[in-house]
């Protein structure tokens, strides 16, 4: 949701101030995933021994990744020729469909860092242990590295390291997981709100640094490091809240069934919503209800559609 919003003010006219305070909250919003994901694959291997079978692994992770993305590229494709007569090479297609590359389907730049985020977790393995731990922050190290002294077209350089650490800190807290919750479980409520309030802290007078006062610079420079320190609190300030809720959470059922629900077609949502914004910015008219409805009435149903045909079989 918050990647979305970041994208509204493509299409629906607001205060420059707003905008401004928006637009980052997309690439945050990719960090809280990519940290949700590196949690969720290693605690599901930890739980089944440590042992990854890492044919079994990718082939998981294709079947999910590629088949609705497949699907939209080729159908945008198919769709931008004959209704404005406007074509990309064939391979160029291709390579957008397998999420190699993000030129077409532009939102989808993550994708590609998040094939090397696997690669890493199947290469260093998990097993539960804590010797793991310095791979992963090393991995990070590197990624950040190379995003600063390379320059990446298609995906950028400050997206990468914006999210150098997000998907290995992940990994990190599935491997520290008991440690966590018996630590959540033993602290008093006192202590728990002053973590939580030097997090919120910490995180504002890095993020109004870096987008207010640094003005979100676009050059190779110290802003890099702090995007990657931003994305490291805010994805483990919103573990820290999920961790503390989980275990003592006791509400009706239907705000979990509402998180599943948007959970389950978050991907398909992601990649419809980007087409709509980047590709046909005409059905929008710039009156912001309307094109709130509009877009909700178009996005949610075919999301919901591609996920029952393409994905949940997979």
């Amino acid at each position: 949701m918050a990647v979305i919003i970041s994208h509204l003010p493509r299409v629906i006219e607001m205060p420059t101030i707003i905008e401004s305070a928006m637009h980052p909250f997309g690439y945050l919003g990719v960090s809280v995933f990519l940290v949700l994901s590196g949690y969720g694959v290693a605690i599901a291997a930890i739980r089944r021994g440590g042992d990854i079978d890492k044919v079994s692994f990718w082939n998981r992770r294709l079947y999910k990744i590629i088949p609705p993305l497949f699907i939209v590229i080729w159908g945008l494709s198919i769709l931008k020729l004959y209704v404005k007569g406007y074509s990309w090479p064939w391979a160029e297609v291709l390579l957008n469909s397998l999420g190699l590359i993000s030129t077409i389907g532009r939102v989808t730049w993550y994708i590609t860092y998040q094939y090397f985020c696997y690669l890493v977790f199947t290469i260093i393995g998990v097993k539960g242990s804590k010797k793991n731990v310095p791979a992963y922050f090393l991995s990070s190290i590197l990624v950040l590295l190379f995003a600063v002294n390379c320059n990446i077209p298609s995906v950028g350089t400050s997206m990468w390291g914006l999210n150098a650490f997000s998907f290995q800190i992940g990994v990190v807290c599935a491997i520290y997981n008991d440690a966590v919750f018996s630590w959540i479980d033993s602290s008093t409520l006192k202590m728990k709100c002053i973590c939580l309030m030097c997090v919120c802290a910490l995180f504002a007078v890095l993020f109004i640094t870096c987008y207010f006062l640094l003005n979100n610079p676009a050059v190779p420079c110290i802003s890099y490091p702090m995007k990657s320190v931003i994305s490291a609190i805010t994805c483990l300030g919103c573990l820290y809240i999920m961790f503390w809720k989980s275990a003592k959470y006791r509400g009706p059922d239907f705000v979990g069934v509402g998180f599943e629900k948007i959970g389950k077609v978050s991907y398909e949502l992601l990649l419809i919503h980007g087409i709509m914004i980047y590709h046909f910015p005409e059905f929008f008219s710039g009156n912001v209800v309307l094109d709130l409805i509009l877009f909700l009435l178009i996005s949610f149903p075919l999301s919901e559609l591609l996920h029952i045909l393409v994905r949940a079989p997979a």
